[in-house]
C-alpha cells in the first residue's frame, strides 16, 4: 500500500539575516566553551538553548490549495488556513529587515521571512482570493 503525499503548489525558503549568524555563532561558541571549561550547568543550559532556536525557527514555507504551512528546523510545523487569513503584504523592520507580515482574523500576527518576498505575496494573495471566492460560491 503506497501513501499518497499532497505536493505543495509553492514552496519557498527563508531567508537568512545577519542575526540569524551572529546567533549561531554566539551559541556555538558558548557551548564550545561549556565544554572545554567542563561547566555542565552551562553546557546544559546552552544546548537547551539552541533547542528552543531550531525549535522556533522557521526554515520553510510550503503554500497548498487551501493553507500555508510554516516548517521549522526541528519537528516543528505550523498550519494557517487561508479562511483566517485577513491581509498579508511586505515590511520593513529595524534589526531583523524586510519580510511578510501576515494578519489573522483572531488579531495575530505572524512575520514570515521567504527569500522572494514579492512573489510569496502574490502566491499568497491569489490563493487567498480562490479560496474566498469558493467560499462565496459555497454559501449561493
Amino acid at each position: 500500500m503506497s501513501a499518497q503525499f499532497e505536493q505543495p503548489l509553492h514552496s519557498h525558503r527563508r531567508k537568512l539575516g545577519v542575526l540569524d549568524y551572529v546567533i549561531g555563532v554566539l551559541v556555538a561558541w558558548f557551548v564550545v566553551t561549556a565544554v572545554m571549561r567542563g561547566d555542565q550547568i552551562w553546557l546544559l543550559f546552552m544546548i537547551a538553548v539552541a533547542l528552543l532556536i531550531l525549535y522556533t525557527m522557521q526554515w520553510r514555507y510550503d503554500l497548498y490549495a487551501d493553507r500555508i504551512v510554516i516548517r521549522c528546523l526541528a519537528l516543528r510545523r505550523t498550519t494557517v488556513h487561508y479562511d483566517a487569513v485577513a491581509d498579508a503584504g511586505t515590511v520593513s523592520m529595524a534589526m531583523i529587515g524586510s519580510g511578510v507580515l501576515v494578519v489573522l482574523h483572531s488579531g495575530r500576527r505572524m512575520l514570515l521571512r521567504p527569500v522572494d518576498q514579492r512573489a510569496f505575496v502574490e502566491q499568497l494573495g491569489q490563493l487567498v482570493g480562490a479560496r474566498r471566492k469558493e467560499r462565496e460560491a459555497e454559501e449561493e
